[in-house]
């Protein structure tokens, strides 16, 4: 067994897990490979991210096309939310190597399970895509406005027909299901379970009342134009890639047409906890009713 580790370097904590799970896989006779700058050649069994979410989907894009055929593990590391992350790192445990020799344990014996996580990709220009660059999201990806507080114009189509026909405000996200918990829910968009395969279109501060957030079936594509603007506006991928816009630009988007591999580990050792969990712990859904009348 082959694994990859990438951890966010200036994180203290994210060096001192490395170490603990460097020493514990190599005591369980795993083959380690550190990642830097540049990604190793050849093919890896698992990529273990330290680190937060902005980590995460750094290494993903590090990954490249590798990311389809490896394995990601997420754990969390950072003093961030780390949603996206299935793993937390224990940090006032009594012997955190122990958690680490618990980790490699479980990859030994394949105490995890592997899901699909659909992102997205887009494309400017024709709508066939031919010739053209593919960008690729694994959360989503947002038209903006510019430094200056001006609205933008688009229109939104689903295939052939009209799902938006002049919206005014300050941008659109078009988010995966795993991306549902970031930008767009913050903007009033609903909660996706992650292994669902839909795009979600979530307006940005609109100025009419009826454009609201729409969840679409993943085997649509979407069609934006950027209408008559006189003020800047941009296309950024999971926050990470950004390209500037043109009026009349005209932007597609699709699920993508391959998944990523998300590993969640089944050890009770580890405390995994799954989608729900994280949802009510780490982003308060549901509140607390305990108190109630």
């Amino acid at each position: 067994m082959k694994i990859w580790i990438r951890a966010k370097e200036d994180l203290p904590y994210s060096s001192q897990v490395r170490a603990l799970l460097t020493t514990a896989c190599k005591n369980s006779g795993i083959e380690l490979e550190i990642l830097g700058g540049t990604l190793p050649e050849g093919h890896a069994d698992f990529c273990v991210c330290l680190g937060g979410d902005g980590t995460l989907l750094s290494t993903v894009r590090f990954l490249g096309k590798k990311r389809f055929d490896i394995p990601l593990i997420g754990v969390h590391t950072s003093a961030g939310l780390g949603f996206l992350h299935t793993l937390s790192a224990p940090k006032n445990e009594v012997n955190p190597a122990e958690w680490a020799s618990h980790f490699a344990q479980a990859l030994l014996e394949k105490k995890y399970r592997i899901a699909e996580r659909w992102g997205l990709e887009a494309w400017m220009g024709s709508e066939d895509c031919k010739g053209e660059t593919i960008h690729w999201a694994l959360n989503d990806l947002v038209i903006s406005k510019g430094p200056l507080s001006r609205m933008v114009f688009l229109q939104v189509k689903v295939g052939d027909s009209v799902l938006l026909q002049r919206l005014r405000g300050d941008g659109l996200i078009v988010a995966s299901s795993t991306g549902s918990t970031g930008y767009s829910l913050s903007a009033g968009g609903p909660v996706v379970h992650p292994e669902l395969k839909t795009l979600l279109v979530t307006p940005i501060c609109p100025h009419e009342v009826a454009q609201r957030p729409v969840l679409l079936d993943g085997g649509t594509t979407l069609h934006i134009e950027s209408l008559v603007h006189r003020h800047p506006s941009y296309l950024t991928f999971d926050g990470q890639e950004k390209v500037d816009l043109e009026p009349g630009e005209k932007i597609h988007v699709r699920r993508a047409e391959r998944p990523l591999q998300w590993v969640s580990f089944t050890a009770a050792e580890l405390k995994p906890a799954n989608f729900f969990q994280r949802l009510r712990g780490k982003l308060g859904y549901g509140g607390d009713l305990t108190h109630a009348t």
